[in-house]
């Protein structure tokens, strides 16, 4: 009885969304080789078919074996990479029979496929799923007897230098189609015919895997040793594959895609499919290998309709399409034949806009910037300018304008210590140029320019001398005296600096600047003293004086009140001193200041310099 062995090698397990790993096995070219128990399938090649396949991604092109199943020295199956070709030998009763093709290029995935017909004693090889036109001839060496191997001889020689991935075996030998079928998937387990499966997902990829030194067949109980793999690092070790396995089970054997187009309320068949509708079609035939092919479809359906010209123009429209001229909006059509030769109809959507005008009058000061065109017009005069209007078409604008002119005056003013402007409602201390800003009669500024002059306020201050007679001191002139009760000038004190009251109450000095004419009034001085006969004068001592940092204050008695001010009359310093006490200056800045001391029944006054 005859029996069909097939036998499946992928090398290198790829990506899948579905794998739980994600591994191949890398072999160094040296010293690595897998050791299986010899499959039955293999004792008696006389009357087996096989077949072999295998994604294989070789380093070089270093002689090396795919794998090696040999019951003895004259009946055996391998594959070998030598010499620039894959060699394909299965030895029968000490008949050797060989195939062999150009080896496919390093560092890609590739999937190789040996098939072995035992009744006519023929071997094929299949690149990708293609059946390779192939060379014959030539002899292979032999290892060990009852042992299959992986990536080398069964005596471990001629080592494999390279990846491989997804290894399997099957009692029958496949066809194209079938091996095409199979070619980017895992198996799923129930296939008819496949006795032996390896799918190299084992281990962490490059990492430390010292004890996955077995790899299971996932179909059948033969499961196979890893001799001399370092095992860590990124070969001689399990690591990551890019093997390009998509699916899981059979798939069709070939897909092709296909593209067609038919006119609006035709059909189009496409198998079993009758289409009329653009989209994307898929459909199964068989091909002329009588394998499924997968064709896809992508049909065009052009409309009858074709999209409608929206346009408008300003006034009329000439349509080349019909050689007519339009006036008015409208919807207007056309039929021609179109480049697919499919009658079409062609709708123009016209819109008729019309020309527009209008007019802007505008006054401005000085000058105008336009912002319909950003021109800075500064005379008078009519302008214009050309915009689209909401119909597209032209709309001009007439600008009528008019520029008035600005104003400006000029005003001097001289005043006594501040000056109020009603202009502004700000009361100015300081001699300067002040500006205010009116809108004149044309509605323009009208900027009116202050030269304000600011003299200083003559100072004084009022004394008592001692000897009944009030004081004015200042550097200007006395003017006059005043009574602060009635606020009338005292008669005949005109242009005196000092003045004797006739009777208590409270009198000031008016003091005058002789070259601004600017007058001020001192502070209100209180008289009490009229009608007391005599004042007693006190024995004052101020020393040093000059002074720079303090001075010493000597008098009769124990306790005096003091009341220091500056040359302007302004007071400095109001308190009760001690005899003896020590007056500090150095907050003081240098200048003359009046001490005067006072107590229940003597007055003094001392002028001291400050340096």
């Amino acid at each position: 009885m005859k029996h069909t062995i097939t036998l499946l090698a992928i090398v290198c397990s790829t990506l899948f969304s579905f794998a739980q790993q994600q591994n191949c096995l890398s072999f160094d070219g040296t010293d690595d080789y897998v050791s299986c128990a010899l499959p039955t399938v293999f004792t008696d090649l006389a009357n087996n078919d096989f077949t072999f396949e295998a994604w294989i991604n070789m380093e070089s092109y270093t002689a090396g074996r795919v794998f090696f199943a040999q019951q003895d020295a004259s009946n055996f199956a391998t594959m070998l990479l030598n010499n620039g070709y894959i060699l394909f030998y299965v030895k029968v009763s000490n008949t050797t029979y060989t195939r062999g093709v150009n080896i496919p290029p390093t560092g890609e995935w590739v999937h190789v496929a040996a098939t072995w017909d035992a009744s006519v004693l023929f071997p094929s090889i299949y690149v990708n799923g293609e059946l390779q036109v192939v060379l014959t001839g030539g002899a292979s060496s032999s290892g060990i007897n009852n042992t299959l191997t992986i990536g080398s001889r069964t005596d471990g020689a001629q080592p494999f230098f390279g990846k491989m991935d997804e290894v399997r075996i099957w009692n029958t030998a496949r066809n194209e189609c079938e091996i095409r079928s199979m070619m980017h998937s895992i198996p799923a387990g129930n296939e008819t015919d496949l006795i032996h499966h390896y799918n190299f997902n084992r281990g962490t990829a490059g990492g430390n895997n010292p004890t996955f030194t077995v790899l299971p067949d996932l179909v059948g109980a033969n499961p196979c040793t890893l001799m001399n793999f370092a095992l860590s690092g990124p070969s001689s070790n399990w690591v990551s594959s890019t093997a390009p396995l998509t699916a899981v089970g059979p798939q069709n054997a070939y897909e092709t895609s296909d593209t067609a187009a038919i006119c609006e309320g035709d059909s189009y068949s496409f198998g079993t499919q009758n289409l009329t509708t653009t989209g994307i079609y898929q459909e199964t035939f068989a091909s002329a290998e009588g394998c499924d092919s997968l064709v896809t479809l992508q049909l065009t359906v052009h409309a009858q309709h074709m999209p409608p010209v929206i346009t408008s123009a300003c006034t009329s429209y000439f349509w080349a399409q019909t050689g007519e001229t339009y006036l008015t909006s409208g919807m207007y059509t056309d039929t021609l034949v179109n480049s697919f030769g499919c009658d079409s109809i062609l709708t123009l959507d016209l819109t008729i806009g019309q020309h527009s005008a209008s007019s802007l009058q505008v006054d401005a000061c000085e000058s105008y910037t336009w912002p319909l065109n950003g021109v800075i017009y500064t005379a008078s005069g009519l302008y214009y300018d050309t915009i689209p209007n909401a119909a597209g078409c032209d709309s001009v604008i007439t600008l009528d304008l008019t520029i008035l002119e600005a104003t400006g005056s000029n005003l001097s003013a001289n005043a006594c210590g501040s000056y109020y402007w009603d202009q502004t409602g700000l009361t100015y201390s300081f001699s300067g140029t002040y500006r205010d800003t009116i809108p004149n009669a044309a509605g323009c500024d009208s900027i009116i320019t202050l030269s304000l002059s600011i003299e200083p306020l003559p100072q004084v201050m009022v004394v008592h001398n001692l000897e009944g007679r009030l004081l004015a001191i200042s550097s200007n002139d006395v003017a006059d005296w005043i009574d602060c009760s009635t606020g009338q000038i005292v008669a005949g004190q005109h242009g005196q600096a000092t003045f004797t009251p006739t009777g208590n109450g409270s009198y000031a000095a008016i003091v005058e600047n002789p070259v601004t004419f600017c007058r001020d009034t001192s502070d209100c001085f209180v008289v009490d003293f009229v009608g007391i006969e005599k004042f007693n004068l006190m024995s004052l001592s101020i020393a040093p004086n000059p002074a720079h940092d303090q001075v010493t204050i000597l008098f009769d008695g124990e306790a005096a009140s003091l009341t220091v001010r500056d040359a302007q009359g302004k007071l400095i310093l109001a308190q009760t001193i001690k005899n003896g006490s020590h007056i500090a200056l150095d907050m003081l800045e240098a200048g003359v200041y009046l001490f005067h001391l006072e107590t229940a029944h003597s007055t003094g006054m001392q002028r001291v310099v400050k340096q």
